[in-house]
């Protein structure tokens, strides 16, 4: 148990301008410790999303022989906003498989995920 006020891990001196906190847990929003890292000026505070990812991964290597890729295919993780004919309100959709800003023809509509 700690001796910090509030239950800190580690000694509040121990965190400045130069440390990178890393939380082994994760969730939805930012654990209280990452808060508790990035309020004392910390270099940088990240909860353990890319911890447990990469051990998906490479568990899933072992057990089938394939690693899958953990990196992000592009920076805006191919979701994009369309407007237009199809989506008068706009819409939000995840672009795979094709790059550019515009595309031409005919548009095949679902209603849901089942083809």
């Amino acid at each position: 148990m700690s001796s910090e006020p509030g239950g800190a891990p580690v000694p509040a001196a121990a965190v400045g301008p130069d440390t990178f906190c890393y939380d082994m847990a994760y969730g939805r929003a930012d654990t209280p410790f990452v808060r508790w890292a990035r309020g004392l000026g910390c270099r940088d505070a990240v909860p353990g999303w890319g911890m447990l990812v990469e051990q998906a991964a490479e568990s899933f290597r072992l057990w089938r022989g394939v690693r899958p890729l953990t990196a992000p295919l592009r920076k805006d993780s191919h979701l994009v906003v369309l407007y237009g004919n199809l989506a008068p309100e706009g819409a939000v959709a995840k672009i795979t498989g094709q790059e550019g800003e515009r595309f031409s023809g005919r548009a095949r509509v679902f209603e849901g995920e089942e083809a």
